[in-house]
């Protein structure tokens, strides 16, 4: 007997796109709430660090964006894609926070130790609220789904 019911590879898959302007705000507002966090405490524990800190959290903030732009959130793709893609914006935001600390390292020699906990707090942080922001599009879409009429 043969099944009526499409196979689910057949399926068609839900094409979506992130919100941008979202993984921006993540990364912007998540990676300077934690360096605030670690500039408090690098002026408590070593106050030589704290501008290599904010350098730091800049420079995670602006590799992180640059991942997130690069992978096109704005164009509509299967659900299925969008977490290579994440991870991919993960990887670029990774060298792109690598390479600004760099820059900002050999022009203006701020803390070592600084500058890379800075880097390290603001790029997790903002990785974090890119997968808070992916899963609340997630989540929306299989909720529309399993709504009726669907």
């Amino acid at each position: 007997m043969e099944s009526t019911h499409p196979s689910p590879s057949r399926l068609p898959e839900k094409v979506v796109s992130l919100p941008a302007a979202r993984l921006v705000t993540m990364s912007v507002v998540v990676g300077a709430i934690a360096g605030l966090v670690l500039w408090g405490v690098a002026k408590l524990v070593r106050p030589d660090a704290s501008m290599g800190v904010a350098a730091g959290v800049g420079a995670g903030v602006i590799g992180t964006i640059v991942g997130a732009l690069v992978i096109q959130p704005w164009v509509g793709r299967p659900l299925s894609r969008w977490p290579a893609l994440l991870l991919a914006a993960q990887g670029i935001g990774f060298f792109g926070t690598l390479f600004v600390s760099a820059l900002l390292y050999s022009t203006t020699r701020p803390d070592p130790v600084g500058l890379a906990a800075g880097s390290v707090v603001s790029f997790v942080g903002a990785v974090i609220g890119h997968a808070r922001v992916f899963g609340s599009c997630a989540r929306s879409v299989g909720r529309a789904a399993a709504a009726p009429g669907a």
